[in-house]
């Protein structure tokens, strides 16, 4: 097993670059690794953003590129949403692009940030009194920091991690 990827868990990434090749290198490591055709193609990108009438952030694309449609990736148990299934939602002003499996959540960025290339993601719980959702922060960027944030962002610990320590995965 290539050490490479898990050297870079350990001090995190600094670019795109780095998130993707971590995720390259541990996808091949623990998975089948990532193919030409485990990404959704840029027409189908291109189809979503004139239907939505926003452009998505470049993190977005280029995870929706490398492996948007590898659902042993995407599809666990939380749902990335198919290009066709991205919507906007006005009440919220978010581009939303995951569901959690149950339907209790969504994760979406924010309309006036959409411009950023790497932005900050939120999660909105799905209340049954639709007045006391609210919109909290999740990830302070799509791509930079992930997948070595301790989130969600709150007080509560520990949180989910995908490490224990520098040097231990963990889930």
């Amino acid at each position: 097993m290539s050490s490479t990827w898990f050297k870079s868990l350990a001090v995190g990434t600094e670019s795109r670059g780095d998130a993707w090749q971590f995720i390259r290198g541990f996808v091949a490591n623990w998975a089948e690794p990532l193919g030409d055709d485990d990404g959704w193609t840029e027409a189908d990108l291109v189809a979503a953003e004139e239907r939505l009438g926003v452009q998505l952030p470049r993190t977005l694309r280029d995870g929706y590129l490398l492996f948007g449609r590898r659902r042993d990736l995407t599809r666990n148990h939380d749902v990335l949403l198919s290009p066709s299934e991205l919507h906007v939602d006005d009440s919220k002003q978010a581009l939303v692009f995951r569901h959690e499996n149950q339907g209790a959540a969504s994760w979406g960025i924010r309309l006036e940030t959409l411009g950023e290339e790497d932005p900050a993601v939120f999660i909105r719980a799905d209340l049954a009194d639709k007045t006391a959702e609210r919109c909290k922060g999740w990830l302070e960027r799509v791509c930079t920091r992930l997948p070595f944030p301790a989130y969600p962002l709150c007080e509560a610990e520990p949180g989910i991690r995908w490490f224990l320590r520098d040097d231990v995965l963990g889930a």
